[in-house]
């Protein structure tokens, strides 16, 4: 039986996105990191959490990390430049997934999942649509949103329990768009609505 989060080997790639702030980078993978929630931790909140203590211990001037679906931010202290650094921090994230190590301990991802509410705030009778929108509102749009895109709800098929979305700004062709998409936001689908929503697609408008 799995006890801890693990990534599989052969990373095909990791490229960085700019955040608006200039001390803070985004580092995407083209696999998932952590599907079962997110996580920020600084340097006193990494007992169990390899992948993030590794790179504190790598980088000394890495002050803390957010990590969530197939992405790790990091922020650094005001002495360093990103562009003077963000090869070698990329090249070490690179490597640490590739290689199957641990990623977070089970312990940890219990209690992410236990802190996780379900879909609080939605009343028990409400329609798949409503539950589709609040995850997207609840979930996923906060994110996307600080990077320039959005998702934006288009239809809900029932039969094939597909929820199609449209792709708008930032978030319309970009390269990690479509593994967002089946990584990140069908994941949060899979596991808040299992019965009901097996697949989700990007659709034109």
């Amino acid at each position: 039986m799995e006890t801890m989060s693990t990534v599989s080997q052969n990373i095909v790639s990791l490229y960085t996105e700019a955040t608006p702030n200039p001390n803070t980078l985004k580092f995407v993978a083209n696999k998932m990191i952590f599907a079962e929630g997110q996580a920020e931790l600084d340097r006193k909140e990494v007992e169990q959490a390899p992948f993030v203590a590794a790179i504190f211990n790598e980088f000394d001037y890495v002050t803390s990390a957010f990590v969530s679906n197939n992405f790790i931010t990091l922020t650094k202290n005001d002495d360093t430049e990103w562009y003077e650094v963000m090869g070698e921090v990329r090249n070490f994230i690179k490597d640490y997934l590739g290689t199957n190590q641990v990623i977070f301990e089970q312990a940890f991802i219990d209690k992410i999942k236990a802190d996780t509410p379900a879909l609080k705030g939605l009343e028990e009778d409400s329609t798949i649509e409503e539950k589709i929108t609040f995850i997207l509102d609840k979930y996923v749009r906060p994110g996307v949103a600080a990077d320039g895109g959005a998702i934006d709800f288009k239809s809900y098929d029932a039969e094939a329990k597909k929820v199609n979305l449209i792709m708008r700004g930032s978030c319309s062709g970009c390269p990690s768009s479509q593994v967002t998409l089946k990584n990140g936001v069908q994941a949060l689908f899979e596991r808040y609505l299992p019965e009901e929503v097996k697949e989700v697609e990007a659709v034109e408008e």
